[in-house]
């Protein structure tokens, strides 16, 4: 009997311990667009750690994904995923105010003031595919390595704080509590043939 408990005890520390353990992170996932002149427009999302959301900003480097298309009167002219080994040498210059839900542009920027996503500049900006720039007095997008002036506005880029999602699953606890039965009464029922 004394090894009944015994095993029953484990099963359910196992259980707690289980019950207890940490989480995954969550990716928080942010969608932006924006709309420029011509009929020209861009949309898009990016994820990264939702531990980053108090933070008051964070670069490229903390994405963990980041896609965008440009469409013209609502059809798509390309898309672009964020890739650091295929970039160079075009830039990914990434500015975010996660507190704030708000694309920084130029001299709120931490970092090369703006936006500069899949464009290099040398003689006017150029992209490869599809590239869009962003300051703080307009924004443009970048079509097949030219610059598209006709979608130059001066509005700017807006973002809506999507979802948390757990990366990992986190189990309930009690799914953790069944789980532990689960093992005490096997450990009952072998006990039970044993003897």
């Amino acid at each position: 009997m004394r090894e009944i408990f015994r095993k029953c005890l484990a099963g359910l520390a196992i259980a707690a311990g289980l019950w207890g353990a940490p989480g995954g992170a969550n990716a928080a996932t942010v969608d932006f667009a924006w709309t420029g002149a011509a009929g020209y427009s861009l949309t898009g999302q990016f994820t990264f750690s939702d531990a980053l959301l108090s933070s008051s900003y964070i670069t490229a480097s903390s994405l963990t994904s980041f896609s965008m298309t440009g469409l013209l009167n609502g059809s798509s002219v390309g898309s672009w995923t964020y890739d650091p080994a295929t970039l160079s040498p075009y830039v990914f210059n990434f500015n975010f105010n996660p507190s704030t839900i708000t694309l920084l542009q130029s001299s709120a920027a931490t970092i090369g003031g703006g936006q500069y996503w899949n464009e290099m500049n040398s003689g006017g900006n150029i992209c490869n595919g599809v590239g869009f720039f962003a300051s703080n007095t307009a924004a443009q997008l970048c079509v097949g390595g030219s610059q598209v002036l006709a979608s130059r506005s001066a509005n700017l880029l807006t973002a809506t704080l999507e979802r948390s999602v757990p990366s990992t699953p986190v189990p309930e606890p009690a799914t953790l509590l069944l789980f532990g039965l689960a093992l005490a009464g096997l450990s009952l029922a072998q006990r039970h043939r044993a003897g």
